[in-house]
Order: C-alpha cells, then structure tokens, then sequence
C-alpha cells in the first residue's frame, strides 16, 4: 500500500497514514475483510518508524476501521452503510473547518467566507 508522507506537513505522521488509511475506507478503495499491510511492512514501505505506524493502527482500530486477528493479520472491518455515511460527513464537516478557518485567516469576514462558498457550489452546479 502507498501511503506519501509529506514531510513539512503540520500533521503528524501518525496522522497522516491515520487519515490516508480512513479515506481509502470510506472511500470503498479498501474493501471490508481486505487485509491490509502488517505494522513491520507499512513501516518498511513509508520509512516511518514501527511505533508511529502502530499508533495510526490503533487509533484506526479503536474507532472501528480495522481490526487485527492474532497472529493472522489485519483487516478492513465490514462498516453499514449508515456508519459509513457518519463518518464520511463527520471528515467533510472536519474538511469544512479547515477551510473556514483558512479563511479567517486570510481576514475573511463569515460573511465573504459564505459567498465564496455559494459562488463555488454555483459553478460546480451542485445546488440542484
């Protein structure tokens, strides 16, 4: 699995595959039941160390992305549709933030913010 690690990101690198690893998910990339790589392989194929791609999977787990099976490997868990929909809206709305507040910081009134984003909707066509 590739997973690129920007290096002057501000997110960390746990983060990074964390998030990497959640999209292709939610994304249905990553099938339920498909095995995903062990802890030592993704750490031998990112140059990131063992300790760091075990705290991105244990976070992934807890959440209920994956889970591992002793000894046999880790896997995709089988998410329902509704669950999938949570979560897919709960990463847009984080994605969302980070925009807005992109924004505030470029000195952009909520106001401005909220045009721009009606003018982007309106060119996509996606206010039908």
């Amino acid at each position: 699995m590739y997973i690129r690690i920007a290096e002057n990101s501000p997110e960390s690198r746990w983060r990074q595959i964390y998030s990497a690893i959640a999209d292709r998910i939610l994304s249905g990339e990553l099938a339920p039941g498909e095995e995903i790589p062990s802890i030592r392989q993704l750490a031998a194929d990112t140059t990131v160390s063992v300790i760091t791609i075990k705290r991105a999977y244990q976070q992934l787990e807890a959440e209920g992305y994956i889970y591992s099976q002793q000894g046999r490997g880790t896997y995709v868990a089988d998410l329902d549709q509704e669950q999938l929909r949570e979560r897919r809206l709960a990463e847009w709305s984080n994605g969302l933030g980070r925009i807005v507040d992109e924004g505030k910081r470029l000195g952009l009134s909520t106001r401005e913010i909220s045009a721009e984003l009606r003018k982007y909707i309106r060119k996509e066509g996606a206010d039908e």
